[in-house]
């Protein structure tokens, strides 16, 4: 059971989402000459090159480094520490194929469970207590509100009708 998705590695490129890119025209601008002879096919080999260092270097001036997190284990130390003994558990009972290790290994497997299910509820409930409107009012504002609504329906020639009452209190 893992707590936490894998990122995959992504391929090396030269620009990002936070690539300037008047920044990076204006080095290549500075540093690139046109004016250079191009006869011998080595004078085009050497030039390919120039160019190429010219355009990796625009990049990587251009470019902002933006910081990568840290694989920082989110899991807490309890949990941390419970998927341990049952790995601890499930060695065990590989090894000795034991009805009493396996259903040790079955009791830690199914408490583990639960406490990483609870975990995931409540990280997905602090996530939704972040969340606002487009107004900028909190969410759980809005479904105070909510409630204060009456829907009722009116059926007409062409179908129903739903009309919106403002209860008082």
């Amino acid at each position: 059971m893992h707590t936490r998705i894998t990122p995959q590695n992504r391929p090396p490129t030269l620009s990002s989402k936070t690539t300037d890119w008047v920044i990076f025209q204006n080095y290549i601008n500075e540093k690139l000459t046109l004016k250079v002879p191009l006869k011998t096919d080595r004078d085009i080999e050497d030039y390919v090159h120039h160019l190429v260092q010219i355009i990796q270097q625009a990049a990587w001036s251009s470019s902002t480094n933006p910081h990568k997190h840290s694989n920082i284990n989110t899991c807490a130390p309890a949990l941390k520490q419970k998927i341990l003994d049952k790995r601890c558990l499930r060695r065990r009972w590989q090894h000795t194929r034991s009805p009493q290790d396996k259903a040790n290994l079955n009791k830690a497997t199914n408490e583990l469970k639960i406490r990483l299910n609870n975990n995931k509820q409540q990280a997905i409930q602090t996530y939704l207590e972040s969340l606002t409107t487009h107004s900028g009012r909190p969410l759980n504002d809005y479904n105070d509100h909510k409630h204060q609504f009456h829907h009722s329906e009116h059926l007409e020639e062409n179908g129903p009708k739903v009309m919106i009452k403002r209860q008082t209190h």
